[in-house]
């Protein structure tokens, strides 16, 4: 369980209010009046107000926050430690993401650069048609299509370049672990066999290898690594040899597609977010600015909290043993006790087909014991949740 103190700005919106209320000074007579013109018959005898030819600025909000470690990429395609996460997933976009419901007190899967949920017209389960919105652009204002995402997947599933979580994605699709790993086991596998294709500049045909329902399949493409790269950029960030790229590697080598875009990035010590106004969905942000320095220690984090140079602090065991009957302390609680990996991968040929096996994987799923595992880590036992990889069987289960 995680305790976070959040601080309530309400000097701010007191000083806000404050200035909305107060009354204007009286004004001074002019000593040389010119009288009004008088109206024309029929004509308005109030004049119209002369406009204010300086416009009131828009209202900043800058919202600062702390991280415990550094980040070492802004590659969507290598993100794959935590200490990446916060950073990545503000700039970059996926094809579906989760998005506060109406009451804040969980997450609903909706459509991020997709214009709409994936379908399946065959009914087949395996054949998918996913359109990409017309709206979705780069933070520089350049378009987001079919082709960007197709790009982005082949150098994702890169048989030189290897990454290892293109290796979950390649394993979606029909030819996609084949391309892959093709290096590895000297064949040759063309990327147009693989189950990605653009039909035109906006719509995508997937081909799985398993069935999906149509929120599972959107559950695949709401992770980090399926976000896309800049291929202008991307190409020159690859090696002679093609085995490495150093794509955002620094502020340079990098283009942003979601919420935010970065304007300054010192590693390992702060990183300054502006506003996407180009994000197709960035009238959902109301945050100007964002302020992040990275603070490994616990005290230090909480004195710049208490200095206000921080509009938050997660409390460990010195802030609750200070804070922990405040009133501000919020509570954050979670229903899910762990993950459990069953690993496909054995040497055993027999125990290989068996957990590759989709029907012994479902029923392994619901034969696991939540509320035993819950009494025994002293927590409320977890709901049956889907995983986002789960492939559907013919009858509809997951």
């Amino acid at each position: 369980m995680k305790k976070t103190l959040a601080l309530l700005l309400a000097m701010l919106m007191l000083l806000a209010m404050l200035a909305g209320c107060a009354k204007d000074p009286a004004p001074t007579p002019d000593p040389d009046p010119t009288p009004a013109p008088s109206p024309a018959p029929g004509g308005d005898p109030t004049p119209a107000p002369t406009p204010d030819p300086t416009p009131a600025k828009p209202v900043e909000f800058v919202y600062h926050w702390m991280r415990t470690s550094e980040e070492t990429t802004l590659n969507p395609h290598d993100s794959n430690s935590s200490n990446n996460y916060n950073v990545n997933d503000k700039v970059q976009a996926t094809l579906y993401k989760n998005y506060p419901s109406e009451d804040g007190m969980r997450g609903v899967l909706g459509c991020d650069l997709a214009a709409e949920m994936p379908s399946n017209p065959s009914g087949d389960g395996v054949t998918w048609i996913i359109k990409i919105d017309k709206n979705a652009k780069w933070a520089n204002g350049e378009p987001i299509n079919a082709r960007t995402i197709e790009y982005s997947w082949k150098m994702h599933m890169d048989p030189g370049l290897f990454y290892s979580t293109g290796s979950s994605m390649a394993a979606l699709f029909v030819n996609g672990t084949e391309y892959q790993q093709q290096l590895s086991k000297g064949v040759t596998v063309k990327w147009e066999d693989v189950g990605i294709k653009c039909l035109d500049d906006y719509t995508l045909e997937l081909k799985t290898l398993l069935k999906y329902t149509p929120l599972s399949m959107a559950q695949n493409f709401r992770l980090r690594s399926c976000s896309p790269v800049y291929e202008p950029i991307y190409s020159k960030c690859i090696s002679a040899d093609g085995t490495t790229c150093d794509y955002g590697s620094s502020i340079d080598k990098i283009a942003f597609s979601g919420m935010f875009y970065i304007e300054d990035w010192q590693k390992g010590s702060q990183i300054i977010f502006a506003k996407n106004e180009n994000w197709n969905h960035a009238d959902m942000v109301h945050i100007t600015k964002l302020v992040s320095r990275v603070v490994g220690d616990e005290s230090t984090r909480l004195e710049l909290f208490e200095k206000g140079e921080a509009d938050y602090v997660d409390l460990g065991t010195n802030g609750m043993a200070k804070y922990g009957e405040d009133p501000r302390v919020r509570e954050s609680t979670s229903q899910t006790i762990h993950t459990l990996e069953v690993n496909q991968n054995s040497s055993d040929p027999v125990k290989k087909q068996l957990l590759c096996d989709p029907e012994f994987r479902t029923a392994l799923f619901y034969a696991i014991d939540r509320n035993a595992i819950g009494k025994l880590n002293q927590v409320i036992p977890a709901p049956y949740f889907l995983s986002t990889v789960g492939a559907g069987a013919e009858d509809g289960t997951v």
